[in-house]
C-alpha cells in the first residue's frame, strides 16, 4: 500500500471526524498524535476512525485492530507511526491473498 495515499486518507478522515463532531481541528502533521492531540478523539472514536480509513482506502482493516495506540501500551501513536502500521497490516493481507491464490 502506498504510504502517501494512506497518509492523505488518514488526514482526510481525521479532519472529517473533527468537523462532523463540531470539534476544532489543529493542523495535522506527522507528529500529530490523534489520540491525545485531537479534542474528543478518544477510544470510542478510534474504531470509527479506523472504519472510515478502511472505507476511504477501499480495504479491510480488522475491527479489533487499534491503529491509534501502541499495542500493549497506552502510548498514543503519531501519524508518522500510524501510516507504516496501516501499510504493514494491509501488505500482510495482500501477501496472504497472493499466497492463497497460488
Amino acid at each position: 500500500m502506498d504510504p502517501d495515499l494512506v497518509r492523505k486518507s488518514l488526514v482526510k478522515v481525521l479532519v472529517e471526524i473533527q468537523t462532523l463532531g463540531c470539534e476544532p481541528c489543529p493542523e495535522i502533521t506527522g507528529a500529530t498524535r490523534p489520540a491525545t492531540d485531537l479534542p474528543r478523539f478518544d477510544s470510542k472514536m478510534w474504531p470509527v476512525g479506523t472504519g472510515m480509513l478502511a472505507a476511504e482506502l477501499g480495504v479491510n482493516i480488522p475491527a479489533e485492530t487499534c491503529i491509534f495506540r501502541a499495542k500493549g501500551t497506552k502510548d498514543a501513536l503519531a501519524v508518522d507511526e500510524i501510516v507504516p502500521l496501516v501499510c504493514r497490516i494491509l501488505n500482510q493481507q495482500f501477501d496472504a491473498l497472493k499466497r492463497a491464490a497460488e
